[in-house]
């Protein structure tokens, strides 16, 4: 810890950066290698899954560690040749991000800071191996869907937390294969199931799949508001349905947007219902194939607003609980 320090202390001092931002960039990566070192090393041999599931519970509960992050947190793949404002990149909320999609990376807990001139921006980089071995159920949704994205995600050996100076929040977190193989596992390529087009499927008992995208993680199961948030949930869904959200709003960015907010499981729906009620209140949404708004039957957009904002209440009410814990 005290190397990282030293190394981050003489980037610092590289990019003649004054005031707090410093320090707060220093401190998150001070975290990130302390967290992701304890939570989530990689795994000994045939501990994979406890190893996930204790790195997941971790990730899930650490305010701390959500609150190093913008509200408005971009994910995705790095492009060589790219700038971060070129890329297309998903929107989350923190907590969401944290506990859904972090923990499917295990660490070596190596941590290198780099100064990006191009970006002005401090880099913190995180060694890491992809956890590919997971059941179906356990992935946010299918990444299978395109197989360039699955290969990306299997042979990602650091994610990239971009520092912006002005906020001092991480805003940007990317994945890339263009970090250090010293001290991890060789990739083992696993083959997962065919694609059969379907983001979220029924599994053994009937029960929903993926099963961490039914809020398990984000919300204990002994939260009182737990059923009243999924009852609120199926309401909302239905008016995403008739209002044909999901034509748009799903991983495989049909739209081709470089903004891309995810609805197509509850917790990303939790995790975005605010802006998706701004967006719907201001006109913004939804929008043409052309770009241009499309205005929705105002019956319909009533129903979407009135279902969304029950959601949107129980969810607050459920992590209320969750933070009081």
């Amino acid at each position: 810890m005290r190397a990282v320090r030293q190394w981050f202390g003489a980037v610092i001092a590289a990019l003649a950066i004054a005031g707090p931002s410093s320090a707060q960039a220093e401190d998150a990566t001070a975290m990130i290698a302390e967290r992701f070192s304890q939570s989530c090393p990689l795994p000994a041999p045939g501990r994979e899954q406890e190893a996930y599931e204790a790195c997941r519970a971790a990730l899930f509960a650490d305010t701390r560690l959500h609150a190093l992050f913008s509200p408005k947190l971009r994910w995705g793949g790095d492009v060589a040749g790219k700038r971060l404002a070129d890329l297309s990149l998903t929107h989350f909320d923190p907590r969401v991000f944290a506990g859904l999609y972090l923990p499917l990376f295990a660490t070596t807990g190596h941590v290198v800071t780099a100064a990006d001139p191009i970006e002005d921006r401090i880099a913190i980089k995180l060694q890491v191996r992809f956890r590919n071995q997971l059941t179906p159920g356990q992935f946010p949704y299918p990444f299978w869907h395109s197989p360039d994205k699955w290969s990306a995600y299997e042979y990602t050996n650091q994610i990239v937390f971009y520092f912006n100076r002005e906020s001092g929040l991480i805003d940007v977190v990317l994945r890339s294969p263009e970090g250090s193989e010293d001290g991890l596992p060789p990739v083992q390529a696993a083959k997962p199931p065919a694609f059969d087009g379907q983001w979220v499927w029924s599994g053994q008992d009937s029960k929903p799949e993926p099963s961490i995208s039914w809020f398990d993680g984000l919300l204990r199961a002994d939260n009182p508001y737990l059923g009243e948030v999924t009852d609120r949930y199926r309401r909302f869904a239905t008016g995403m349905r008739d209002a044909s959200c999901l034509s748009c709003h799903v991983p495989s960015n049909p739209a081709g947007t470089r903004r891309l907010v995810l609805l197509q499981t509850p917790a990303h729906a939790a995790g975005e219902i605010k802006r998706v009620l701004a967006s719907v209140r201001s006109g913004r949404m939804p929008r043409e194939e052309s770009g241009d708004p499309k205005p929705l039957e105002e019956s319909l957009r009533q129903v979407l607003l009135s279902d969304g904002q029950a959601f949107s209440d129980a969810v607050d009410r459920a992590l209320a609980w969750e933070d009081g814990r």
